[in-house]
């Protein structure tokens, strides 16, 4: 008997960001609110068949100039607590269950800019809409044959890291809100942009 799982996937309408579309300092940096439908069709197309998928309660598209540059699905409440920095939190901690970014070879660290837009101003107070609640973290957990991954490096803290056979399971975390998405787009620009 083959058992097959269907999962409902939708295109959004966006075009995705190519290597021949600039982006600059003054470039905007947005968030927008999607389907999981929508969520489903981004993931299936921009991520790896070996990486397992979950739905998640809130979900939103990144662009940059109205071209779309990643996708973060968030868990509304934390899936249990953490200690962070010295205290144990659960509810007010978002949990950012997946973040991914379009491959490019002109802007190889479009990761890091999505991953300051899931802790941007504007983040936080979509997410405290949506859930009710004061939130002030973003934990993540990432799965890596090394001891620590480069694409949370500098955006988000290490929280945990868990020996698993040949993987590491880390926890990373980050407080939300402490930067407008523009200021974001400037920050990322000025770092990562290459020279001309």
């Amino acid at each position: 008997m083959l058992v097959r799982r269907t999962v409902r996937a939708e295109e959004p309408p966006w075009k995705r960001l190519t290597d021949q579309d600039p982006i600059s300092e003054r470039s905007r940096l947005a968030i927008h609110r999607i389907t999981l439908a929508e969520a489903n069709y981004i993931r299936q197309v921009y991520v790896s068949v070996d990486v397992g998928q979950a739905a998640a309660k809130f979900n939103y598209a990144v662009s940059v100039d109205g071209k779309l540059i990643g996708l973060l699905m968030f868990e509304g409440g934390a899936v249990r607590s953490f200690r962070i920095e010295g205290q144990v939190r659960q509810s007010d901690v978002a949990y950012l269950m997946a973040d991914l970014a379009v491959a490019s070879e002109r802007y190889p660290r479009l990761s890091k800019l999505v991953l300051a837009a899931s802790l941007s101003l504007e983040m936080q107070e979509e997410l405290e809409r949506r859930d009710v609640r004061k939130l002030r973290y973003v934990v993540t957990t990432a799965f890596s044959r090394h001891p620590a991954s480069m694409k949370y490096r500098g955006v988000y803290k290490l929280l945990s890291r868990e020996r698993l056979g040949d993987l590491y399971k880390l926890n990373y975390y980050a407080p939300l809100g402490s930067t407008p998405l523009q200021d974001a787009m400037r920050q990322w620009a000025r770092k990562y942009l290459p020279a001309k």
